[in-house]
């Protein structure tokens, strides 16, 4: 998933929304499943393709792959979460999610190169059954110093 906001029906949305709730239907949204492929299960068609949409940067300006491509391209790569938007475009896409993991792991599954995407796998927390998307909904701090998490 892209660690920036994609725009959606002309909102700026990130993929803790997406999977917040109604993830199916936000899913099927346009653009959003090449920006949260893992949130929409979409890895297999989407880890490598980058987003499809228009996201947004850390100083405010919406942007497509397209102009990452276009000129400077390492630079704006080099941009905070442009490398993991932009996959393609910026080389970063290495490996499948669909290989099978031959030990599973509560450790973070990283798909990029070099870089760490949170496991698609749960874990138990507590004696209950928790994803990486229950983390980041409330409470981000708190649950991540959870024994596991």
């Amino acid at each position: 998933d892209s660690p920036l906001r994609v725009m959606v029906n002309g909102k700026s949305r990130s993929c803790v929304w997406v999977a917040r709730t109604g993830t199916e239907r936000r899913c099927a949204l346009e653009n959003v499943a090449s920006h949260c492929p893992v949130t929409c299960n979409a890895c297999s068609s989407n880890q490598c393709s980058g987003s499809s949409g228009t996201f947004v940067l850390e100083n405010g300006l919406t942007k497509p792959c397209d102009w990452v491509a276009r000129l400077n391209t390492n630079e704006r790569c080099a941009l905070e979460g442009v490398e993991d938007t932009c996959r393609q475009t910026c080389s970063s896409c290495v490996g499948s999610t669909d290989a099978p993991v031959a030990t599973p792991s509560l450790a973070p599954v990283s798909v990029l190169s070099g870089h760490c995407v949170d496991s698609p796998l749960r874990v138990m927390v507590n004696g209950k059954s928790r994803s990486c998307v229950w983390v980041a909904r409330t409470g981000t701090e708190r649950r991540c110093a959870l024994e596991n998490v």
